[in-house]
């Protein structure tokens, strides 16, 4: 009867010990199909695995207030720095405020802001780690002063120092195939925290597409054309004047004797000049056109673009006396073909 007795008291613990493994395995099944951002916590004392909370500042109020590379909010709906009210970001170069596309700017803030350093490669970096990680002197170093709103404003600086990958780039000097792109990763680091992190070639990216132009408009005139009143054209050594009546928000356009001119294929042709390369160069061939565009702005009244012959793909855009680009010659070719659309109809 007692061997009975155990026999059961062991068949009994038996089958719980099953039915607590199965339990547990399904569980573990089931955590295992949580997302990470729902999984992964930081039990240790000092926090070592965990995002700084300047970093969560940072991602929580990158919405406005932003300076990188002396890029600040103008403010200003006619600034005398731009042409165009929607530029509300500039960086300032040898002593004049340069605008930047605000698109380009804010594109690049997001990726500051969409920044998830989840790769740590060490959490008490030394200063031998630092330079084994190319960030005792980093390439790249991003400060962004900004401002929270929770309850009281704060105002605090974010600092992320950005290097690439000292073996990557070897590697890629190293490589036969120079036409192939490098993947390139990255180290960061967040102000003085201990934590270095490793970003994927694609991030490295984003982060160093900082330069300016990297963030300056592309188009060789970027204003609202509703604000143009006048184009001065000249082309194959004549000159032609396009005019313009503002009738409320709209604007209707004549040359001579002809009104209310269709204008949009040339508006098209103007906006398509886009800067395949950015060039400081000076025109040394042939002007191909010229256009003064007037503006209705009293502090930017006027933009001049001249088109000069470069290659032959391409042409070299002087704005306002200065090469600014090189743009796609069958563009050129597009915005002449629609000025002869209408003086030559």
């Amino acid at each position: 009867m007692r061997n009975q007795n155990a026999f059961r008291g062991g068949a009994y613990s038996l089958t719980i010990s099953v039915v607590v493994l199965a339990i547990l395995l399904v569980l573990n099944i089931f955590v295992s199909a949580l997302p990470a951002a729902v999984t992964r916590y930081d039990i240790s004392a000092s926090k070592l695995y965990s995002i700084t909370s300047n970093t969560k500042a940072v991602v929580n109020a990158l919405e406005q207030d932003v300076t990188i590379y002396w890029v600040v909010q103008s403010g200003q709906e006619d600034s005398t720095d731009t042409y165009s009210a929607d530029d509300v970001y500039f960086t300032q170069r040898s002593g004049k405020n340069l605008p930047l596309d605000t698109s380009r700017v804010e594109s690049y803030l997001q990726s500051i802001t969409n920044l998830n350093p989840v790769n740590y490669v060490s959490y008490n970096v030394t200063d031998e780690e630092l330079q084994t990680y190319g960030l005792d002197a980093p390439e790249l170093t991003i400060t962004v002063d900004y401002t929270t709103e929770d309850g009281e404003e704060t105002a605090d600086t974010f600092v992320l120092y950005v290097s690439p990958d000292p073996e990557d780039v070897n590697a890629a000097e190293e490589a036969e195939d120079g036409d192939q792109e490098a993947d390139i990763s990255a180290y960061i680091r967040v102000g003085e925290s201990q934590i270095v992190y490793k970003v994927s070639s694609g991030s490295y990216k984003k982060l160093a597409a900082a330069a300016y132009n990297d963030l300056r408009h592309p188009e060789a005139f970027w204003a609202d054309f509703s604000d143009v009143q006048q184009l001065d054209i000249s082309l194959e050594g004549n000159n032609y004047t396009l005019t313009a009546e503002k009738d409320g928000d709209a604007r209707t356009w004549a040359y001579q004797e002809k009104n209310e001119l269709e204008i949009a294929d040339l508006q098209s042709a103007l906006e398509a000049l886009i800067a395949e390369e950015f060039t400081d160069e000076q025109p040394a061939q042939k002007e191909e056109i010229g256009l003064t565009i007037s503006l209705d702005n009293e502090n930017f009244p006027q933009v001049e673009i001249q088109l000069y012959r470069y290659d032959g793909s391409r042409c070299l855009a002087v704005v306002d006396g200065e090469g600014v680009s090189l743009v796609e010659r069958t563009a050129v070719v597009g915005l002449i073909e629609a000025v002869h659309a209408i003086v030559l109809d």
